[in-house]
């Protein structure tokens, strides 16, 4: 639909463009703090607090945006459950592919935060079976 083309190329800069504009300017900074939580219990409470904010905005913006697209999936494909699951599948992949790259961006030590993130983004999907 070329109607919605605009909207999906907007969603696609606030998803990952300014964010991924953002990342060389705290990376380093995020990067001294992971070290230092190594040695430091209050920097790794700073890691886990900054893990925690980075993943809830993630959540904020992607949270509806997942739940509408599987929406309109389910309404594509209400017949034809073979193919929902395809292409549910596919976009879900999408984005988890997606959220780590970005995640990597701004984080060099992974956190079992994103994953739980993403198992909840899923969801959306999981729910409509």
């Amino acid at each position: 639909d070329p109607a919605s083309i605009p909207s999906a190329d907007n969603a696609f800069t606030l998803f990952y463009v300014k964010f991924r504009a953002a990342a060389p300017k705290v990376r380093t900074l995020i990067e001294q703090i992971e070290q230092r939580s190594e040695k430091i219990p209050e920097y790794q409470q700073l890691l886990n607090d900054i893990h925690q904010c980075y993943l809830d905005q993630r959540e904020l913006l992607l949270g509806p945006s997942i739940t509408c697209t599987v929406t309109e999936l389910t309404s594509q494909n209400n017949r034809d459950h073979c193919a929902l699951i395809r292409s549910g599948c596919a976009f879900m992949v999408h984005v988890c592919q997606d959220e780590h790259q970005l995640y990597n961006e701004f984080f060099t030590k992974p956190t079992s935060k994103l994953d739980e993130l993403l198992e909840k983004l899923c969801v959306s999907l999981y729910d409509v079976f």
